[in-house]
């Protein structure tokens, strides 16, 4: 297998599941593709959805006390998104290389045909970062554990056509864009807009933000048909929205409008 690298799911914390689930499917066009039974077991629900033909948003809302989501919610005042997952070929090696950096493994996935590791948000710093690999899912259109079994027919390209990204602010986008490109394993580079990860086509952008007293994830980048519309109807949802984008889930949804 050769190795690769993609920021494949993009995870966003909720206090309320299906609420926000009916919103991304009412603003956004997606269609919800799975819910994993098993996350039941540490407080949580969650929905997953396919983003153009190959990336994923999730949405994890806690259903009792005392979950790590739920502290995060509170931490935050529900402001940022909680987790940034990768697909690749040897998430073992990548969690190991972490590890050697002094970033502690929060979790560990072990199944016959998956495997994931998750690090500590601490650690990480503005998000949890996760490493994952599906048996037979080398190809984006192939076996992708995290979004159930038949992700490929909820797949809905109408309205939201591609994940392009996500954008991070911090009071220090310098030491934090070192910090995940030595994570990552992936360069970085400076452009107009702030430090840039470019992790297989999707974009990290990094932002500086001197009066923040935190970092966080502040928006996830969508190309999409129809953006007037979909931020009309997003006011009129009563969501917060700017020139480019309206605020779901703690994060701003930034619209590139696209053909």
């Amino acid at each position: 297998m050769q190795p690769y690298l993609r920021l494949r799911q993009v995870c966003l914390a909720a206090p309320h599941l299906d609420a926000s689930a009916a919103l991304i499917t009412a603003l956004l066009g997606l269609a919800e593709c799975h819910r994993d039974s098993a996350v039941a077991r540490y407080g949580l629900a969650n929905a997953v959805f396919p983003v153009g033909n190959d990336r994923f948003l999730e949405v994890v809302a806690p259903t009792q006390l005392g979950t790590a989501v739920g502290r995060f919610l509170a931490r935050s005042q529900g402001r940022g998104g909680y987790m940034l997952i990768f697909d690749c070929d040897d998430p073992g090696a990548r969690a190991q290389r972490a590890v050697a950096l002094g970033v502690r493994l929060a979790h560990r996935i072990d199944r016959e045909s998956f495997k994931g590791y998750q690090l500590h948000p601490r650690d990480c710093r503005a998000a949890f970062l996760e490493f994952d690999h599906t048996v037979g899912g080398a190809q984006t259109c192939g076996p992708y554990w995290p979004a159930g079994e038949r992700w490929q027919r909820y797949v809905r390209t109408d309205v939201t056509r591609q994940l392009a990204g996500v954008e991070v602010l911090s009071h220090d986008a310098a030491g934090l864009t070192a910090h995940w490109s030595a994570i990552l394993d992936v360069p970085a580079g400076v452009h107009p807009e702030g430090h840039l990860i470019d992790v297989g086509g999707q974009k990290i952008t990094i932002r500086q933000a001197p009066d923040a007293r935190r970092e966080w994830l502040e928006a996830v980048a969508l190309r999409v048909r129809g953006a007037t519309g979909i931020l009309a109807r997003a006011r009129q949802m009563g969501l917060a929205t700017r020139a480019d984008a309206f605020a779901l889930c703690g994060v701003w949804m930034r619209l590139e409008e696209v053909e």
